[in-house]
């Protein structure tokens, strides 16, 4: 039955449950009506991932990954959907739900809860209900199944997923026991293998399926550059998230898109080869240029975002483990507020030395630790390629604005030039406070900022959102090689410069803090 006849057909229809039962995506296809009002429209990648999915319920696949873009579906099918499913297959099921995020966890969690108390499940499935616990991070059923919900951090303790190893006594008698409940007339519970509309890889299901544990995006893709944070994340999935399981035969489901070659998906992959059923579902085709979902995302879309932004483009949209071997930097670490303490703004300033170059004039405030200063927060940016008649206006304006303590700018060729111009124009703007210095860079640029290159990436913090305020220098810095020719290093200069301010030359007692 399809979802367009659900109006003529009560829900309590016999015809209707086997629908519902007897593939994963008419299940899908039924629920999604009946609480939006809408139909869920099934494309190609929908299909990948259901006929993945099914084979863990029949017990086909014990561990799976499944890695897809976000917004495609995925947490809809594999995680809220697919508990839904396994407890209206067995209401003992017991599922464990995990997150990089708490909140994305619970409300996955809730939206679960809500699928089973909407009338047209009830009404469907009417052995599924919902026992005295009944929270967010963790509900129960009757039946002492149910969910627990939490981050992939987050405390996982008196809780397991699945059920114990069942005897073929066992298994029988719950397959008739199950036949019973949705047969009212009982026409089929003395023979629950000709209960029609049931395949029967999935009656299978119903003696064996016992729950899951279910991992959606475990890490963060602005944490996965940070090797501390995918080894806690990698260790806690070995030594504690896959031992919370009440069977060997429980399945774990690993739902995410590639952040890292050592992300969870590359961990497992590469710690347990050969156990683990990988469907990678890239969203483009570059060939024959067709993409999983032109509402979403267009082939120009991909081609510009390949362009701008290579890293993100072929890790979570096309799912490929791409390195970040032959790049200077590791992506930067973001803030979204500055710790108290902090001193007052600085900025220095790498000037444009001919008419290609960018002009890097960089505002910030450093944080010190036991009286040494230890990190550097970026709170403004000046990076262009414009001229120095609508530059020197730009940063005296930011100047004034973030009263700065000291403006460093590097006497090149038209620096000298420029420092004193903009200290004219703050004196316009009737701002005095700000003091003006001038230095020569006497060293060689290139090797500095390749020796300092990892001191300067654990040195600064940029505010969340930089990347797309400033484009072109989040650019500059995510995309500079460490060997091979760049176009411009002016920014990288700046940044190399104030690290040697800041540190270097402070412990000898040259610059003041």
């Amino acid at each position: 039955m399809v979802v367009s006849n659900l109006k003529t057909v009560p829900f309590t229809d016999e015809l209707v449950r086997r629908q519902a039962l007897s593939e994963y995506l008419r299940f899908v296809k039924i629920m999604y009506k009946a609480k939006y009002g809408k139909a869920f429209v099934v494309r190609d990648h929908h299909i990948k991932i259901a006929e993945a999915l099914w084979n863990v319920l029949t017990g086909k696949c014990k561990r799976l990954i499944i890695n897809i873009a976000p917004r495609y579906g995925k947490t809809e099918l594999a995680v809220k959907m697919f508990i839904a499913f396994g407890l209206a297959i067995n209401a003992a099921a017991k599922f464990i739900h995990l997150s990089y995020s708490d909140n994305l966890a619970l409300d996955n969690s809730d939206a679960v809860n809500d699928y089973i108390k909407h009338e047209a499940y009830t009404r469907l499935f009417p052995h599924v209900k919902l026992g005295r616990k009944d929270s967010k991070g963790m509900w129960s059923t009757t039946e002492d199944g149910g969910v627990y919900a939490t981050s992939t951090a987050g405390q996982v303790t008196g809780f397991g997923a699945g059920g114990r190893d069942q005897s073929q006594e066992d298994e029988d008698a719950i397959l008739e026991t199950f036949i019973r409940t949705l047969d009212k007339g009982g026409k089929h519970a003395a023979n629950p293998a000709t209960f029609p509309g049931i395949p029967d890889d999935l009656l299978h299901a119903f003696k064996t399926f016992y729950g899951a544990i279910i991992i959606d995006d475990p890490i963060k893709p602005e944490d996965a550059e940070s090797e501390q944070i995918r080894t806690k994340i990698n260790t806690r999935f070995d030594n504690t998230i896959r031992s919370r399981v009440n069977s060997k035969e429980t399945p774990i489901i690993i739902i995410m898109q590639r952040t890292h070659p050592d992300d969870l998906t590359g961990h497992v992959m590469k710690t347990e080869p050969g156990q683990w059923v990988q469907v990678s579902i890239p969203a483009c085709d570059e060939e024959t240029q067709q993409v999983l979902d032109p509402t979403l995302h267009t082939y120009a879309d991909f081609m510009k975002m390949k362009k701008r932004d290579p890293i993100t483009y072929y890790r979570q949209y096309q799912q490929k483990d791409k390195t970040r071997e032959g790049l200077l930097y590791r992506r930067f670490d973001t803030y979204k507020n500055i710790p108290p303490g902090a001193s007052p703004v600085r900025a220095l300033c790498d000037p444009k030395d001919k008419g290609t170059d960018y002009l890097a004039d960089v505002f910030y405030r450093v944080i010190y630790i036991k009286g040494k200063p230890t990190y550097a927060y970026v709170v403004d940016l000046v990076y262009t390629q414009n001229p120095p008649e609508e530059t020197e206006i730009e940063v005296a304006r930011k100047v004034k604005h973030w009263r700065v303590q000291k403006h460093i700018t590097e006497a090149n060729n038209g620096g000298r030039y420029f420092s004193r111009n903009v200290k004219d124009m703050c004196a316009r703007y009737k701002h005095h406070a700000t003091e003006f210095i001038e230095y020569t860079q006497r060293k060689n640029k290139e090797t500095r900022i390749t020796t300092q290159a990892a001191n300067v990436n654990n040195f600064f913090r940029f505010p969340e959102g930089w990347e797309d305020e400033h484009y072109e220098a989040y650019k500059s810095l995510e995309y500079f090689l460490a060997a091979g020719k760049n176009l411009h290093d002016d920014l990288q200069d700046a940044l190399t410069a104030i690290y040697e301010r800041e540190v270097i030359f402070s412990e000898d007692g040259v610059t003041q803090s």
